[in-house]
Parts: structure tokens; sequence; C-alpha cells
């Protein structure tokens, strides 16, 4: 009923309109309300079926589904961007390692400290920027990490030029399902 406190929005919507049956399935997801499914399926008035009824609640209860998605998403790239943003200013090197040991992501400080462009460092492996007197440190902490500990130790890198310099690592696993996919170190 149109008539009822509270909906005046709703008839000054349809003012003008030639409906004589009208029904809003209210829509709400974690009780909040997201206002309402209209139908107005025809021109004349009539009942509704509790078949009918369910059906539009269970079409409003999807559209709830799909908002919470939708802002999940959101909420996500939101997220996404400001770690990103992090990653890409601060001044410590990142850098990202396959379980193999090849480079598949550096920021831009651990470009900038190596000397290597971004997209030449990725797809290195790290005995190439690794003395070799350093190598069985290395390997040590590698064997830790696929065992799932993090770990710090300090080693030198060997920048573009040849010149080395010492670096402080912090490094932590990175698993998923249980796999180990490699390392994230921070120096």
């Amino acid at each position: 009923r149109l008539d009822l406190p509270g909906y005046e929005w709703l008839r000054s919507m349809l003012e003008g309109e030639d409906i004589q049956s009208l029904l809003l399935v209210p829509v709400f997801v974690q009780n909040r309300s997201w206002g309402f499914l209209g139908f107005d399926e025809c021109r004349e008035e009539r009942e509704w079926s509790e078949g009918e009824i369910q059906a539009l609640r269970t079409a409003a209860g999807a559209l709830g589904a799909a908002i919470l998605r939708q802002e999940a998403d959101d909420e996500f790239r939101q997220l996404k961007g400001f770690h990103e943003g992090i990653v890409q200013q601060v001044a410590e090197g990142i850098v990202i390692q396959d379980a193999e040991g090849y480079f598949t992501f550096c920021n831009p400080a651990a470009a900038a400290m190596t000397g290597y462009p971004p997209q030449e460092l990725i797809g290195k492996h790290w005995t190439e920027l690794i003395p070799a007197d350093h190598h069985a440190r290395v390997r040590q902490a590698d064997e830790r990490r696929a065992q799932g500990q993090s770990d710090r130790y300090e080693i030198d890198v060997l920048r573009r030029d040849g010149s080395r310099f010492a670096i402080l690592v912090s490094g932590s696993p990175r698993f998923e399902d249980g796999e180990y996919l490699g390392t994230m170190a921070v120096f």
C-alpha cells in the first residue's frame, strides 16, 4: 500500500503511472538496506502467489550477494593499489624469487641498488647477483625457507657494474596450498 507512512518517495516516483499492483522486495545485505526490487508485472490489481514471492526473494538475495562481491572487489582493488604504492615507494629493496631461485618481481629500490633495470633483473637467478663466496649462506637460507622458516642474514650483492655492496636480508617463505612457491626478501 502506497499510503503507508515513509513511502512518500515511492508515491512521488510513481506519480502519473497506471500501476494497480506493485510488489516491493527489500534488499538487505549484512543488515544494511540497499533499497527495494520493485515489480509491476501487471497493470491491474492482483494477488501474488507464495511461489512468485519466494522467487523474488531469491532474486533479491542474489542481488545482495552480487553487491557484496562488488564491494569486496572494490575494497580489494583499493587495498591492492595502496600496498602496491607502498612497495613501489619504499627505500628498501624488495624482491620475490620463485622456488628455483629466479627473480619474478623487484621494486624500483631493488633495481636501483643493483644497477639493473627492473625488466632485466626479473628472470635472473640469484646466483648471478650473489658472489660465489656467499652462495652457501643463501642456499642454507633457501632450505630453511622451504621448510617454512623466515630468517635474516648478511650477504654481499654484485651490482651490474661488478662492484659489491653488503645488505641485511629479511627473507620470508611464500606458500600456497602447502606448496613452497619461493621467497619474498626485503633488504
